[in-house]
């Protein structure tokens, strides 16, 4: 900093005293306008007629001194920095000092610190002053920014991780919102009808991806606020704003359009004008015809969803009329193989689906492989090779307890999905491995039936461990647990059913089930005096799912609770995997005020870099680190490390599958600060457990009288 003439003010009721610092400070070459006073009433005028840099001021002076010169700066709204420089002070006046607002002390005997606090407080104040200015330039520039973007006929909005973060004037009338406050927190995908959810989110991945180029608009049914749908062209870019890169979505409103070519085109409207094939909103609505007829009694039938792999690039490297023709050959091809009453719709850019009334698994198996088959093959015909374009089918059987037309289409693109993970992966195999993988198959459906039943039937049951604190906490913890009814009234747990939902697309619907009967019996222990927060897990399909924090939200409200009452606990993995999209959806549900525990944490140590950027509150340790640890030196390492490492992050760290004396014992010997397992209590129906004794805990007493007396 430049050494200009300093204004500082010197509080002491000695000439000679208050000489010592200005001495000082000339010696380090400033120039000054000092003034020294000694009592409020000097203090106040000082302050009135005059502008200061800079207070030193003795720390307790016969009538005046540090504390009351800070509060006389407080009453007149001056907020320049005050050193104290003193004989001595005391460890408790010290703190008491600082706490008041003085920002350095400083002993008359260690004068050399002073002039280096006196220039940081001054830089301080140099800095403070041009983030004001920059403030002031940038919000300057923001209102004129605003004031184009308000301006533009065109429906705007900005949106990040998926939410909005600003809209215009026309994107509030298009969706009839009546002001930002509405929409700030809520996903981008929400005003979107569910039947496009999967081509939005298609359309959004390739942008994000695409080196920040506008890609090209694309069609979808919009929702309204007040439930009405409209037709809408979205042209999504990759802007940077202050730094942070967000999506600008341009909307345009084409339901006039669609309407104009609808009447135009007559009963044509039907078909996809490119392949010939039915249209998606015919096919909607024969999908839904099947399913209502499916759970009236009716004959079952089956979707094949089929996506095209390899278009994108063809397109790329042979032009888009090379592409369309493929298309077009495709659904012809689809359309000779059809069997009597199939319907077959072009349902996006490289994707179709397939209606077969009345067919059973088998039959449309063996379809889906037909289909398979047919796209290489159509491939040679058009001048590429076989392998440059390929197709991955999922297979959904529709009977009566399946759910809505979304439910379907989700489950099937799902299925489609893995089919494509298993592509990748899964290597040529003998014939008996095939039976097994065939035997594997019908376990799977019968597990997927068994799961939709308790589902559709609400026969799923909740059970309630409780999660010990060890740091005074007074809230009760309880971790929400799902079961599923067996034979002989015996409760399977999830680890059995879950990674079988994850694999069917039903862990989803299994996350919302969950939420929806936690939440309602939270909200009756809060009315009955019982105020517990419960740990509810989530499914990495939850993660993935923008209007998974939409429902938590309603869920939230429709039972008149706090967000901070609900701890969310999602596994390390899905962080790890797609540590974007996990970002996005522990931001999402922190704005609702609920709180994040991570789970199984520590059995790889790669999210200990990222733990700092995340507001997660509670790690849960992996149960694997805990069981035999006192016979594992290594494992022990592991466990101290990560405890402490957590402390440093202000973490709150819990100790899981505590299941005898001695485990509990070496975990409390760690440190952490809380701890759950069959030690304590097994799973109940009822979140019911004795927490008064918990506390009583001490490092003469590692047990603390555990388990308390009933």
């Amino acid at each position: 900093m430049e050494k200009n003439i300093l204004r500082l003010l010197v509080i002491d009721d000695s000439p000679d005293d208050a000489e010592l610092p200005v001495g000082v400070l000339r010696k380090a070459g400033y120039m000054l306008k000092s003034q020294r006073v000694h009592d409020t009433a000097s203090m106040r005028n000082a302050l009135d007629k005059g502008s200061w840099d800079l207070v030193i001021s003795n720390h307790t002076l016969a009538h005046y001194g540090a504390q009351q010169a800070l509060e006389t700066m407080k009453r007149a709204h001056r907020h320049m920095p005050l050193i104290i420089l003193t004989e001595k002070i005391s460890n408790e006046d010290l703190v008491k000092i600082m706490r008041a607002g003085a920002r350095d002390v400083v002993l008359k005997s260690d004068l050399g610190r002073l002039v280096p606090a006196i220039e940081r407080e001054l830089a301080v104040i140099r800095e403070r002053e041009e983030y004001q200015q920059s403030s002031a330039r940038l919000k300057e520039i923001e209102g004129k920014h605003q004031a184009m973007i308000d301006g533009a006929r065109e429906a705007i909005c900005y949106s990040h991780d998926g939410m909005h973060v600003d809209v215009n004037r026309a994107y509030l009338r298009l969706f009839g919102y009546d002001g930002l406050a509405e929409l700030e927190g809520v996903p981008v995908l929400d005003l979107i009808d569910k039947t496009d959810h999967d081509r939005f989110k298609e359309y959004l991945r390739k942008v994000t991806k695409g080196n920040h180029k506008a890609d090209e608009p694309q069609q979808f049914q919009a929702l309204r606020k007040d439930g009405s749908k409209v037709a809408v062209e979205m042209s999504l870019s990759l802007i940077d704003i202050g730094g942070e890169i967000c999506t600008q979505i341009v909307v345009s409103d084409v339901s006039k359009r669609v309407a104009v070519v609808a009447a135009d085109a007559g009963k044509d409207n039907e078909r996809d004008a490119l392949t010939g094939t039915y249209d998606r909103e015919h096919f909607l609505r024969e999908l839904g015809k099947a399913i209502e007829q499916a759970k009236g009694g009716g004959k079952n039938s089956a979707l094949i969803y089929l996506e095209l792999d390899g278009l994108k690039e063809v397109n790329e490297k042979h032009g888009y009329d090379t592409g369309d023709q493929l298309l077009r050959e495709i659904a012809q091809r689809f359309q000779a193989i059809m069997v009597k009453d199939g319907m077959i719709s072009r349902f996006g850019g490289d994707e179709f689906v397939v209606l077969l009334p009345g067919a059973t698994q088998g039959p449309a198996q063996r379809l889906a492989e037909g289909l398979k088959q047919a796209v290489g093959q159509v491939a040679t015909r058009v001048g590429l090779a076989a392998s440059a374009v390929s197709g991955t089918t999922g297979l959904i059987v529709i009977e009566r307890t399946s759910g809505s037309v979304e439910k379907i289409l989700s489950l099937a693109y799902g299925a489609c999905e893995q089919a494509k993970k298993q592509k990748k992966t899964t290597p040529t195999v003998s014939a008996p491995k095939a039976r097994e993988a065939d035997a594997e198959s019908a376990r799977m459906e019968l597990w997927r039936e068994r799961i939709q039943r308790a589902l559709d039937h609400d026969s799923f049951q909740l059970v309630y461990q409780p999660v010990i604190n060890l740091i005074g906490d007074p809230s009760e913890y309880y971790e929400v647990l799902i079961r599923l009814a067996g034979n002989n009234d015996e409760l399977v747990a999830a680890g059995e059913f879950m990674p079988i939902a994850e694999r069917s697309g039903q862990a989803l619907a299994i996350d919302d089930w969950v939420l929806r009967h936690a939440l309602t019996g939270l909200a009756q222990l809060h009315k009955d005096g019982q105020h517990a927060a419960f740990f509810i897990n989530v499914s990495n399909q939850a993660v993935n799912d923008e209007g998974f924090p939409s429902r938590i939200r309603e869920t939230l409200k429709n039972n008149k609770l706090d967000g901070r009452h609900v701890i969310l606990e999602a596994d390390e993995s899905c962080v790890e995997q797609d540590g974007k999209r996990a970002t996005a959806f522990i931001r999402a549900v922190n704005k609702l005020g609920c709180r994040l525990s991570l789970d199984n944490f520590g059995a790889r140590l790669a999210l200990l870099g990222r733990l700092r950027e995340l507001p997660i509150e509670f790690l849960k340790i992996d149960g694997t680190l805990a069981r035999d640890a006192g016979n594992d030196n290594i494992k022990q390492i592991v466990l101290k490390t990560i405890v402490q490492i957590a402390k440093l992050l202000n973490k709150k760290t819990i100790g899981k599958c505590v299941e005898d004396e001695e485990t509990l014992s070496l975990l409390y010997s760690y440190e952490l600060d809380y701890l759950q397992g069959n030690y304590f209590q097994h799973a109940d129906l009822q979140p019911e457990y004795k927490f008064a004794g918990e506390t009583t805990l001490s490092s003469e007493d590692p047990l603390g009288g555990w388990p308390p007396s009933p």
